[in-house]
């Protein structure tokens, strides 16, 4: 990723620096950044709690930080079938949280209760699984798991069958707070 990162990044702009790290401990100084941002990527998280602790500390105090990801379902049914069918659907997946978890999170943090803007992530299945990781005929799981929400709406996000196609709306929410002085 950072190697495509780079490529890019020189085309467009001069003033950007790559760097991996663990995001458990982020290789900067406390108050190093004025933003920090972190987009799809808190599922993949096996302590997200950890994360946002991590990016509260390299934050300027009036610093933002923002959360973009998708979210599960309040009911704990619908969240737990469509963690199943993101675990299918890309190994590395850990858990979607909830809106009401995610928001926990901030205020865990020492943050304020979040500023939160939403959107659908819109798509039709086949195009999801050419950009995704599934196990040998963990693909066809996937379809069947999605055609069933169609019915019953078990994953807790919208899908709709149109002729042969699968439709699906993952709910995004960006949350975004600044941290005290």
């Amino acid at each position: 990723m950072l190697k495509r990162a780079r490529k890019l990044a020189e085309k467009l702009l001069a003033n950007v620096a790559w760097r991996q790290g663990d995001v458990y401990a982020l290789p900067y100084e406390d108050a190093s950044f004025t933003i920090v941002t972190t987009r799809f990527s808190f599922h993949h998280f096996l302590d997200p709690a950890a994360v946002l602790r991590e990016m509260v500390r390299v934050c300027v105090p009036g610093g933002r930080i923002v959360v973009v990801d998708d979210y599960a379902s309040e009911d704990p049914a619908k969240a737990a079938a469509f963690n199943r069918l993101e675990k299918l659907r890309d190994p590395s997946h850990s858990r979607c949280l909830t809106l009401t978890e995610l928001r926990g999170l901030f205020v865990a943090a020492g943050l304020r209760e979040p500023e939160a803007t939403f959107y659908e992530l819109r798509g039709d299945v086949p195009s999801l699984l050419a950009r995704s990781f599934p196990n040998p005929g963990d693909d066809l799981k996937i379809i069947e798991m999605f055609k069933a929400s169609a019915g019953d709406d078990r994953l807790g996000v919208p899908v709709r069958l149109d002729a042969n196609t699968i439709y699906y709306a993952y709910p995004v929410v960006i949350l975004a707070a600044t941290r005290p002085a």
